[in-house]
C-alpha cells in the first residue's frame, strides 16, 4: 500500500498535469477536437451525428466530379465561386461576404457566384441583398458530410468572415481545414483562432472591413497562378498539422511533456 504522504504527492501531480493540460488545450482549441462529438457541427450545416473531426484525405474529389457538380449547381466555366459553410448569423459575417461580392463584381471579368450551404435568420436578407447587387446565389440547406465535401470542390473559394463579439470569437473553423483538404484557397478574417488555422496557406483580412475582403477575392479571382499557389500550399498545411494522426502526436508529446 500506498503511504499516506506518497498518494497525496501523486494526486497533487496529477492535479497539476490536468491543469496544466487544460491550459494547453485552452490556448489551442483544436487539441480537444479528436475526443468532442456534436449532434450537430458548430455552424449547423450538416445533419445527425459525426465525429468532430473526419478525414480529410478523402476531402479531395476527382475533377470530372468537380465539373458535373459545378453544372449541377448552374456554376458557368468563367464564374467565380465563392463559397460560405455555416450559419447565417451577424457574426458569422455573411452580410460582409455579400457586399464584398458585389464590390468584386464591378471590378473583374469573372462573375461571381454565392455558394451558401447552412441556414439562419439572415437568409432573406441574403436573398434581397445579392437580388439588388445582381449576384448569382446558390443557397443549399444542411448537408452530410461526404455531401458537404461535394460542394466543397465546386468552389474557387472558401470565405470564414466572422466577427468576434464580447462574448464569441471564432474558436476554430472547421471548414477551412475542410476546404484546404479539397485544395480550395481560403480567406478568413482575424476573428479568434482564424489566422492561426489558416497560417501562411490563405489570405486574412480584418473583421468586418468589407473593401479588404473584397481585395482578398479579387487576388484569387483574377490571379489563377497565386490561387493554384495558395491551394497547394492549403493542402500541404492541413495534411501537415489537421489530420486525426497529427493532431493525436501532438497531443501526446503534450502528455509526455508534462509527465517527466
Amino acid at each position: 500500500m500506498e503511504r499516506g504522504g506518497d498518494a497525496v504527492r501523486k494526486q497533487l501531480r496529477f492535479g497539476i498535469l490536468q491543469r496544466d493540460l487544460s491550459a494547453e488545450i485552452h490556448a489551442r482549441p483544436w487539441l480537444q477536437l479528436p475526443f468532442e462529438r456534436v449532434t450537430m457541427n458548430v455552424d449547423n450545416a450538416r445533419q445527425h451525428q459525426q465525429p468532430a473531426r473526419i478525414e480529410l484525405r478523402a476531402m479531395s474529389v476527382a475533377p470530372d466530379r468537380r465539373d458535373a457538380a459545378r453544372q449541377a449547381l448552374e456554376i458557368c466555366p468563367g464564374d467565380f465561386a465563392i463559397g460560405f459553410v455555416g450559419r447565417f448569423l451577424e457574426e458569422k459575417g455573411v452580410l460582409d461576404l455579400v457586399e464584398a461580392s458585389g464590390l468584386l463584381k464591378s471590378g473583374t471579368r469573372r462573375s461571381p457566384v454565392l455558394v451558401f450551404m447552412g441556414q439562419g435568420p439572415l437568409e432573406k436578407q441574403i436573398r434581397e441583398r445579392c437580388a439588388q447587387l445582381g449576384l448569382k446565389l446558390r443557397l443549399l440547406p444542411a448537408r452530410k458530410n461526404h455531401e458537404v465535401a461535394e460542394i466543397m470542390n465546386t468552389l474557387d473559394v472558401l470565405v470564414l468572415p466572422s466577427q468576434s463579439r464580447p462574448s464569441w470569437k471564432e474558436q476554430f473553423g472547421r471548414v477551412l481545414t475542410e476546404a484546404m483538404a479539397c485544395g480550395v484557397p481560403v480567406i478568413g478574417s482575424d476573428s479568434g483562432e482564424i489566422p492561426n488555422v489558416i497560417g501562411d496557406a490563405g489570405l486574412i483580412f480584418h473583421e468586418g472591413d468589407r473593401k479588404a475582403l473584397s481585395r482578398c477575392l479579387e487576388v484569387y479571382c483574377d490571379n489563377e497562378v497565386r490561387r493554384k499557389a495558395y491551394s497547394d500550399c492549403g493542402q500541404a498545411r492541413v495534411f501537415s498539422f489537421f489530420t486525426n494522426e497529427r493532431v493525436a502526436e501532438r497531443t501526446l508529446r503534450i502528455y509526455e511533456r508534462m509527465s517527466q
